[in-house]
């Protein structure tokens, strides 16, 4: 390939396709080393569970990669790499799968928690998931069959700028599957955006029936109403917002392998920065979340609320805090035993307003006694 007349502009494409790479691996590196203490605290210490299995996989299997690629890219020379270029992207192939597809786990796994793992949403999750794989199976073989799979081909530019560009022709409907993981991602931030929406509007309820007289319910309205930013935060940063990045991703390497010809190489850089998006996703949803990642959404805002200063609520906000947990946890359902053993949930500080609610029984009982004296 080296006698090949190449446009100087891929070359330029290609160089600048290495440093972006190089800065991703910096990023994913950077993201291990920054969370490890947090890893090995949730991770390493715990009990073996395949939570812990998926996270291992998202993790090293990224690191290892990113090392794969960046090692060939800097240390074969010439016809080396381009010998190799054929297993090099079957090796890529594997461990992006596998990242992939363990963080597409450990999402579903923090959904089905926060459904308290009730079987309709495991029915619905694990059909979506089996199509999807299914689907994938299936154009794999009809691609292998048809011939219209080729084998990846090395372009040698120096003895230090070299590429393994993809060959064969893909016809459109190959792009099936593709669109498939995107509806799969967005179904996944649909339960999970049902679910706090549906937690919210159990606190608006409760505002409303909270309010002692028709004239008070538009402040009450508005004092729950803000208080509820401070849960719909919560939510945003943790459940909803990390699936929905996952989506964006899918959605643009779609986009690039579609918009742009395979021979350009421009769309490798969305697949290079969607390679990145999956350790750290995967992962950090489980280190921020802690305990509640094991737990549905109201044990999560119970956990999360201890880090706010909840002195400034009034006595019926307190109770009122207390009563939208307790209730969507009735009506969600208990949590296993399991699930109990995984993350015991941590307990809300006592608030001033349990101690006034038992004030006036404490009154009362104090003047019996003096009664009876």
């Amino acid at each position: 390939m080296s006698d090949v007349d190449i446009p100087l502009g891929y070359v330029w494409l290609t160089q600048k396709g290495q440093w972006f790479s190089v800065a991703v691996a910096t990023v994913v590196f950077w993201d291990h080393a920054s969370t490890l203490d947090l890893e090995v605290e949730l991770i390493w210490k715990k009990k073996v569970s395949f939570v812990q299995v998926l996270y291992l996989i998202n993790r090293y299997g990224s690191l290892a990669l990113f090392l794969h690629s960046l090692s060939a890219q800097m240390w074969l020379k010439g016809d080396q790499f381009t010998h190799l270029c054929n297993s090099y992207g079957k090796v890529q192939f594997w461990l992006g799968g596998a990242t992939a597809n363990a963080m597409q786990g450990l999402m579903i796994h923090r959904m089905f928690s926060m459904y308290r793992q009730r079987r309709r949403a495991l029915i619905v999750v694990m059909t979506m998931l089996g199509t999807l794989i299914l689907s994938e199976f299936i154009i794999s073989v009809i691609l292998s069959v048809n011939g219209t799979r080729g084998e990846g081909t090395g372009i040698t530019l120096s003895q230090s700028l070299h590429t393994c560009q993809a060959g064969g022709t893909y016809p459109k409907w190959a792009m099936t599957s593709w669109f498939l993981s995107i509806v799969f991602d967005l179904i996944i931030v649909g339960f999970t955006l049902w679910e706090g929406v549906r937690f919210l509007r159990e606190a608006e309820r409760l505002s409303e029936l909270s309010a002692a007289t028709p004239g008070a319910h538009k402040y009450h309205f508005a004092r729950n109403w803000s208080r509820q930013g401070i849960l719909f935060q919560i939510l945003m940063r943790d459940s909803l917002l990390f699936p929905f990045l996952g989506t964006l991703a899918s959605l643009f390497n779609v986009v690039g392998w579609l918009a742009t010809p395979i021979e350009s190489g421009f769309a490798m850089y969305p697949i290079i920065a969607g390679t990145a998006t999956t350790p750290i996703l995967g992962c950090r949803l489980v280190l921020n979340l802690r305990n509640a990642y094991y737990q549905p959404f109201s044990n999560e805002i119970e956990m999360s609320m201890q880090d706010f200063n909840l002195d400034f609520l009034s006595e019926d906000d307190s109770v009122e805090l207390r009563g939208v947990t307790s209730i969507v946890s009735r009506r969600s359902g208990r949590r296993s035993r399991a699930d109990c053993e995984e993350a015991q949930p941590i307990p809300i500080p006592p608030l001033s307003a349990s101690r006034s609610l038992r004030h006036g029984k404490s009154e009362s009982s104090l003047s019996q006694r003096s009664a009876d004296s």
